[in-house]
C-alpha cells in the first residue's frame, strides 16, 4: 500500500501511532511531504525515522529548506529570523546541542538532497505529490498553497494533487468561525477534498485541541487520524 502524511512538526509520538494505526510495513511506501519539524520538541527524531526507512521518500517543505538555508552549506545570512519566525528554534536547538556533528551533518546533506515534488502511479490514478502546490521553481512548490483558498482548481488535468503546508483551517478563511463550528459538532479537522487536489495539513503545528496528524492511502484513498 501507498500511503501520503505530511506536516508532522515534530510530534514524534503522533507519527510513530500513526504508523502502528496504518499496520504500516516493509511491503508498503509512505510518502512524506515535508515539514518534518519545527514547531514542537521531537521534529529530529522525526527526520531521523523517515530517514532511516528504505521504503519511506520525503519531499522538500518550506521548513526544511529553511532549516538547511540556515545551517547547510549553502547558508544564507538572512535565513535566520525567517526560520525563528516559523517555530525553527526548536529543531536548531536539538541539531546543535543534542546531535553529534556526524548526524547534524547527515540530516543537513539528506536534507539537501530531497526531491521538490514526486509524481507517482497508483493503480489507474496519477498522483502529483507536492508540499505547498505545483509549480516552476522550488518557492513556488513549497511556499504556496492554494489560491485563491477554498475555491482553487488544481491546474494538473491529467494528476490528482496531494498538497500540505495550508492548515485546512486557513482554506476556510475564518479560522475561528471554522474551528468554532467544529467544536459544536464534537469534530475534529479533517482532510480537505478540493477541485482536483487533497489538502491533508490537519493542523498538527496548531496550538488547538481539534488538530490532528492524517494519512491518506492512495489505492483507496481511505483517510486515517491520529
Amino acid at each position: 500500500m501507498h500511503y501520503v502524511i505530511s506536516d508532522i512538526h515534530g510530534e514524534y509520538e503522533k507519527y510513530l501511532k500513526m504508523l502502528e494505526l496504518i499496520s504500516f510495513s516493509d511491503d508498503d511506501v509512505l510518502y512524506v511531504l515535508g515539514d518534518m519539524a519545527d514547531r514542537h520538541p521531537g521534529g529530529v527524531n522525526v527526520i531521523k525515522h523517515v530517514k532511516s526507512l528504505k521504503n519511506a521518500v520525503a519531499t522538500l517543505g518550506n521548513h526544511e529548506l529553511m532549516m538547511t538555508q540556515v545551517l547547510g552549506i549553502h547558508n544564507s545570512p538572512f535565513a535566520g529570523g525567517l526560520w525563528s519566525q516559523n517555530g525553527g528554534d526548536v529543531t536548531k536547538y536539538e541539531l546543535q546541542f543534542e546531535c553529534s556533528k556526524e548526524e547534524r551533518r547527515d540530516i543537513l546533506e539528506w536534507a539537501e538532497t530531497l526531491p521538490e515534488f514526486i509524481d507517482v502511479r497508483v493503480g489507474e490514478t496519477d498522483f502529483h505529490l507536492v508540499h505547498g502546490w505545483c509549480g516552476n521553481d522550488t518557492n513556488e512548490r513549497v511556499w504556496p498553497g492554494p489560491r485563491p483558498k477554498w475555491h482553487s482548481i488544481s491546474p494538473l488535468k491529467d494528476k490528482t494533487m496531494i498538497i500540505g503546508h495550508t492548515p485546512i483551517p486557513l482554506l476556510y478563511g475564518h479560522v475561528r468561525e471554522y474551528m468554532s463550528k467544529l467544536e459544536s459538532k464534537e469534530e475534529h479537522i479533517k482532510i480537505f477534498h478540493g477541485n482536483g487536489f487533497y489538502d491533508i495539513d490537519c493542523g498538527c503545528a496548531m496550538d488547538h485541541p481539534l488538530r490532528r496528524l492524517a494519512c491518506l492511502r492512495l489505492e483507496d484513498m481511505q483517510e486515517f487520524y491520529m
